[in-house]
């Protein structure tokens, strides 16, 4: 997979995105847009974007949120590749 140094990969749960309410995509653009934000560390980052797209306390579905990027100061070849079987 080519990717851009400093590029960040978000796997996430269902429930981070979707509400009964609201469109799929509208969840998405709401990820898109709370990953885009300036942060610190991708600690900083994952806490605010589950956050900011919780939908609040009466919420039923469970949210997870797992963040790595592309580390700039390493040669792609020094990052490590995954094969998923069947891929």
């Amino acid at each position: 997979m080519e990717r851009a140094e400093g590029s960040l990969l978000a796997l996430h749960t269902d429930g981070l995105i979707e509400a009964r309410d609201q469109d799929i995509n509208a969840g998405m653009n709401r990820l898109r847009a709370a990953l885009a934000r300036p942060h610190h560390t991708l600690d900083d980052l994952c806490s605010s974007t589950v956050d900011s797209s919780s939908h609040g306390p009466t919420c039923s579905t469970q949210t997870r949120l797992l963040l790595g990027s592309s580390p700039a100061i390493l040669p792609s070849s020094a990052v490590p590749e995954l094969s998923l079987p069947g891929s």
